[in-house]
Protein backbone atom coordinates (compact mmCIF):
# COMPACT_ATOMS: atom_id res chain seq x y z
CA UNK A 1 0.00 0.00 0.00
CA UNK A 2 2.68 1.98 0.39
CA UNK A 3 4.17 1.95 -2.75
CA UNK A 4 0.56 2.56 -4.17
CA UNK A 5 0.83 5.76 -2.20
CA UNK A 6 4.25 6.87 -3.50
CA UNK A 7 3.11 6.07 -6.90
CA UNK A 8 0.01 7.95 -6.67
CA UNK A 9 1.54 11.01 -5.02
CA UNK A 10 4.59 11.19 -8.14
CA UNK A 11 1.62 10.95 -10.49
CA UNK A 12 0.15 14.35 -8.82
CA UNK A 13 3.29 15.74 -8.79
CA UNK A 14 3.70 14.85 -12.57
CA UNK A 15 0.44 15.95 -14.14
CA UNK A 16 -0.10 19.34 -11.41
CA UNK A 17 1.00 21.85 -14.02
CA UNK A 18 3.22 21.10 -17.45
CA UNK A 19 5.55 24.58 -16.69
CA UNK A 20 6.64 23.07 -13.57
CA UNK A 21 7.44 19.98 -15.19
CA UNK A 22 11.17 19.78 -15.34
CA UNK A 23 11.50 20.43 -11.47
CA UNK A 24 8.39 17.90 -10.54
CA UNK A 25 10.27 15.05 -12.50
CA UNK A 26 13.81 15.60 -11.02
CA UNK A 27 11.88 15.84 -7.57
CA UNK A 28 9.84 13.02 -8.03
CA UNK A 29 12.72 10.77 -9.49
CA UNK A 30 14.81 11.73 -6.31
CA UNK A 31 11.79 10.84 -3.94
CA UNK A 32 11.71 7.67 -5.57
CA UNK A 33 15.24 6.24 -5.18
CA UNK A 34 15.50 7.92 -1.76
CA UNK A 35 12.46 5.73 -0.50
CA UNK A 36 13.82 2.43 -2.22
CA UNK A 37 17.31 3.70 -0.39
CA UNK A 38 15.32 3.75 2.78
CA UNK A 39 13.71 0.62 2.21
CA UNK A 40 16.90 -1.50 1.64
CA UNK A 41 18.50 0.12 4.41
CA UNK A 42 16.15 -0.90 6.79
CA UNK A 43 15.71 -4.31 5.43
CA UNK A 44 11.59 -3.41 4.49
CA UNK A 45 12.36 -5.43 0.78
CA UNK A 46 15.10 -8.13 -0.14
CA UNK A 47 17.38 -7.94 -2.48
CA UNK A 48 15.44 -9.89 -5.66
CA UNK A 49 12.61 -7.31 -4.43
CA UNK A 50 15.35 -4.42 -4.59
CA UNK A 51 16.47 -4.99 -7.99
CA UNK A 52 13.04 -5.59 -9.24
CA UNK A 53 12.14 -2.18 -7.88
CA UNK A 54 14.82 -0.33 -9.09
CA UNK A 55 14.03 -1.91 -12.49
CA UNK A 56 10.36 -0.24 -12.61
CA UNK A 57 12.00 3.13 -11.41
CA UNK A 58 14.23 2.91 -14.45
CA UNK A 59 11.43 1.95 -16.58
CA UNK A 60 9.43 4.69 -14.83
CA UNK A 61 12.39 7.09 -15.48
CA UNK A 62 12.92 6.51 -19.26
CA UNK A 63 8.51 6.78 -19.63
CA UNK A 64 8.78 10.25 -18.00
CA UNK A 65 11.83 11.56 -20.43
CA UNK A 66 10.01 10.27 -23.32
CA UNK A 67 6.52 12.27 -21.98
CA UNK A 68 8.73 14.86 -21.48
CA UNK A 69 10.59 15.51 -25.02
CA UNK A 70 7.03 14.48 -26.27
CA UNK A 71 4.97 17.08 -24.34
CA UNK A 72 7.39 19.81 -23.20
CA UNK A 73 9.26 22.35 -26.46
CA UNK A 74 13.23 21.56 -26.16
CA UNK A 75 13.73 25.58 -27.96
CA UNK A 76 11.93 28.29 -27.05
CA UNK A 77 11.06 31.15 -29.20
CA UNK A 78 11.43 34.86 -29.75
CA UNK A 79 8.22 36.18 -30.89
CA UNK A 80 7.30 39.79 -31.94
CA UNK A 81 4.08 42.10 -31.11
CA UNK A 82 1.78 42.34 -34.35
CA UNK A 83 -1.23 44.89 -33.86
CA UNK A 84 -4.74 43.58 -34.32
CA UNK A 85 -4.53 46.21 -37.21
CA UNK A 86 -2.23 44.47 -38.55
CA UNK A 87 -3.79 41.15 -38.74
CA UNK A 88 -6.59 42.72 -40.21
CA UNK A 89 -4.85 43.90 -43.02
CA UNK A 90 -3.23 40.95 -43.59
CA UNK A 91 -6.03 38.83 -43.93
CA UNK A 92 -7.55 41.05 -46.27
CA UNK A 93 -5.27 39.76 -48.67
CA UNK A 94 -6.80 36.60 -48.62
CA UNK A 95 -9.14 36.09 -51.76
CA UNK A 96 -12.96 36.90 -51.21
CA UNK A 97 -12.10 37.80 -47.56
CA UNK A 98 -15.03 39.00 -45.80
CA UNK A 99 -15.79 37.79 -41.74
CA UNK A 100 -13.60 37.54 -38.87
CA UNK A 101 -14.26 36.43 -35.31
CA UNK A 102 -10.91 38.00 -33.38
CA UNK A 103 -10.05 36.44 -30.51
CA UNK A 104 -7.10 38.31 -28.86
CA UNK A 105 -6.66 42.05 -27.66
CA UNK A 106 -2.47 41.45 -29.22
CA UNK A 107 -0.94 39.29 -31.08
CA UNK A 108 2.19 37.85 -31.04
CA UNK A 109 4.52 36.14 -33.95
CA UNK A 110 7.41 34.72 -35.11
CA UNK A 111 9.51 34.56 -38.37
CA UNK A 112 9.07 31.33 -40.85
CA UNK A 113 12.13 29.30 -40.12
CA UNK A 114 10.98 28.86 -36.39
CA UNK A 115 7.55 28.37 -37.66
CA UNK A 116 9.31 25.39 -39.69
CA UNK A 117 11.01 24.18 -36.25
CA UNK A 118 7.87 24.60 -34.35
CA UNK A 119 5.56 22.49 -37.27
CA UNK A 120 8.60 19.54 -37.25
CA UNK A 121 8.62 19.14 -33.26
CA UNK A 122 4.80 19.35 -32.80
CA UNK A 123 2.97 15.83 -33.34
CA UNK A 124 -0.35 17.17 -34.26
CA UNK A 125 -0.22 15.63 -37.45
CA UNK A 126 -0.12 12.14 -36.13
CA UNK A 127 -2.93 12.21 -34.15
CA UNK A 128 -5.80 9.86 -36.16
CA UNK A 129 -8.45 11.43 -38.13
CA UNK A 130 -12.18 10.58 -36.48
CA UNK A 131 -14.91 11.47 -38.59
CA UNK A 132 -16.83 14.43 -36.36
CA UNK A 133 -14.85 14.17 -33.20
CA UNK A 134 -11.55 14.55 -34.61
CA UNK A 135 -11.38 15.59 -37.94
CA UNK A 136 -10.54 18.42 -40.19
CA UNK A 137 -11.83 21.25 -37.77
CA UNK A 138 -10.58 20.00 -34.74
CA UNK A 139 -6.55 19.33 -36.27
CA UNK A 140 -6.44 22.99 -37.16
CA UNK A 141 -8.19 24.06 -33.34
CA UNK A 142 -6.00 21.67 -32.19
CA UNK A 143 -2.46 23.41 -33.88
CA UNK A 144 -3.71 26.48 -33.07
CA UNK A 145 -4.30 25.74 -29.73
CA UNK A 146 -0.70 24.29 -29.30
CA UNK A 147 1.00 26.82 -31.22
CA UNK A 148 -0.38 29.42 -28.64
CA UNK A 149 0.01 27.44 -25.39
CA UNK A 150 3.29 26.04 -26.04
CA UNK A 151 5.13 28.87 -28.07
CA UNK A 152 3.15 32.07 -27.56
CA UNK A 153 2.42 32.22 -31.10
CA UNK A 154 -1.20 33.46 -31.81
CA UNK A 155 -1.06 34.43 -35.13
CA UNK A 156 -2.34 30.92 -36.27
CA UNK A 157 -5.87 31.22 -36.99
CA UNK A 158 -8.31 28.79 -38.00
CA UNK A 159 -10.57 28.95 -41.61
CA UNK A 160 -13.68 27.54 -41.66
CA UNK A 161 -13.95 26.64 -45.64
CA UNK A 162 -17.69 26.01 -46.42
CA UNK A 163 -17.46 25.83 -49.90
CA UNK A 164 -15.07 23.15 -49.55
CA UNK A 165 -16.32 21.52 -46.19
CA UNK A 166 -12.79 22.07 -44.98
CA UNK A 167 -10.93 23.61 -41.85
CA UNK A 168 -7.39 24.60 -42.13
CA UNK A 169 -5.16 26.87 -40.63
CA UNK A 170 -3.97 30.65 -41.88
CA UNK A 171 -0.80 31.78 -40.86
CA UNK A 172 0.80 35.16 -40.52
CA UNK A 173 4.17 35.65 -39.85
CA UNK A 174 6.64 38.58 -39.09
CA UNK A 175 8.96 38.01 -42.00
CA UNK A 176 6.19 36.89 -44.67
CA UNK A 177 4.09 40.06 -46.25
CA UNK A 178 1.38 37.90 -47.05
CA UNK A 179 -0.64 35.42 -44.99
CA UNK A 180 -0.23 31.33 -45.43
CA UNK A 181 -1.92 28.28 -45.64
CA UNK A 182 -0.79 25.46 -43.20
CA UNK A 183 -2.30 22.23 -43.24
CA UNK A 184 -2.49 20.70 -39.74
CA UNK A 185 -3.08 17.03 -41.15
CA UNK A 186 0.54 16.43 -42.88
CA UNK A 187 2.48 19.71 -41.93
CA UNK A 188 2.14 21.76 -45.53
CA UNK A 189 2.87 25.37 -45.39
CA UNK A 190 2.14 26.84 -48.74
CA UNK A 191 1.41 30.42 -50.39
CA UNK A 192 -2.25 31.07 -51.17
CA UNK A 193 -1.71 31.68 -54.74
CA UNK A 194 0.19 28.11 -54.73
CA UNK A 195 -3.47 26.54 -52.57
CA UNK A 196 -5.24 23.55 -54.53
CA UNK A 197 -8.44 25.70 -54.84
CA UNK A 198 -10.88 22.30 -54.78
CA UNK A 199 -9.73 21.93 -51.30
CA UNK A 200 -9.18 25.24 -49.66
CA UNK A 201 -11.02 27.26 -51.91
CA UNK A 202 -11.34 30.94 -50.21
CA UNK A 203 -14.51 31.51 -52.85
CA UNK A 204 -16.12 33.74 -50.18
CA UNK A 205 -18.17 31.46 -48.19
CA UNK A 206 -15.39 31.27 -45.50
CA UNK A 207 -14.73 32.42 -42.40
CA UNK A 208 -11.84 33.21 -40.15
CA UNK A 209 -11.46 32.95 -36.43
CA UNK A 210 -8.18 34.89 -35.49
Amino acid sequence: MELVNKLIELLKLFFRDTKEIEKDVDYMLSLTNDWIRKAIYEGTVGDIASLRLLAKVKKLRSNIETLYNEYIPPFTVNTAEMSPDYIEEMLRKLPNYKHRLPLDGKYYSTDKETFKKIVEWDWSDTRRYVEDRFDCDKFAMYFKSRVSIDFGVNTVGVIFDYDSGHAYNVVILTDVDEPLLFEPQNDLLFKVSKRNTNIYTLAGNYIVIL
